[in-house]
């Protein structure tokens, strides 16, 4: 009952153009399409094909996302009743903190201990209550500061001080690292759900090492399955290009996994 599929094949077998072909008339039937990861840039022609949408991501493009963003709210849960804000309060945290997982995993390539998830979690509610007292969306900087900054309590445990302290260093690469700029403040676009198709060009990031790839997409996916998580605006075909780099990766599919 799944409607998930992969495309398997050697080089030069055509994967590419039977996907971009089924992709295309899906959309000429009705359907909207969505490509999370156009790495060589071979999208984007398909894009001005169906009159759709291209976001261009990495330095040099002058486009910031803001993974964090709450998204676009469904009406109704998954039992057809409309969405409380309770319900709505915990799908977004969830999303939030399975992407700052995710992120966390494959920047020190391992799971995170127990502390370290209790206090990415109390980071996380804090961040979002201070950005929400402000009026504006929760950004990763808010995030930083709070994992800089927690409560006395908080330190009272070695294991939970030490939880604090690494974390504040898988943070400061997105905010002072080699991502600087391109998730870590509020986004200079939007995501149009009524666009026929809207393709992410990542090709700017051929040459970053995989870390920062895996990093860009699981924001770059984040963003963009938060404005899509309602059907609302009709039916989707979602394509995730070379997407064994995310099914060999365990933080990137959990992420991915979570938002099925």
């Amino acid at each position: 009952t799944g409607m998930s599929m992969i495309a398997l094949g050697g080089v030069g077998k055509g994967k590419s153009t039977l996907v971009k072909s089924l992709v295309c008339r899906l959309v000429q039937a009705g359907r909207r399409g969505l490509v999370m990861t156009d790495k060589k840039g071979e999208w984007v022609p398909v894009a001005h094909y169906l009159s759709g949408d291209v976001i261009s991501v990495g330095h040099g493009s002058g486009t910031r996302i803001n993974p964090l963003d709450a998204g676009n709210r469904p009406r109704t849960n998954a039992e057809g009743q409309p969405l409380t804000d309770g319900e709505w309060a915990d799908m977004v945290r969830e999303r939030r903190l399975a992407l700052m997982n995710a992120i966390c995993v494959v920047t020190e390539g391992r799971d995170l201990t127990s502390a370290e998830s209790n206090a990415l979690s109390y980071a996380l509610d804090r961040a979002v209550v201070r950005a929400e007292a402000e009026g504006r969306a929760v950004i990763i900087p808010d995030l930083l500061t709070e994992v800089l900054s927690p409560e006395p309590e908080q330190l009272e445990r070695e294991s939970r001080a030490r939880a604090f302290e690494q974390l504040a260093d898988t943070l400061e690469r997105l905010v002072e690292g080699d991502l600087k700029g391109l998730f870590d403040g509020p986004s200079t676009v939007e995501f149009n759900p009524w666009a026929p198709i809207t393709v992410f060009n990542t090709r700017s990031f051929a040459n970053s090492s995989d870390k920062v790839k895996k990093i860009s997409y699981a924001c770059i996916q984040t963003w963009a399955e938060a404005a899509v998580t309602t059907d609302e605006y009709g039916q989707r075909i979602v394509v995730y290009e070379e997407g064994m780099e995310a099914l060999n990766d365990a933080g990137s599919l959990q992420r991915m996994m979570t938002q099925v």
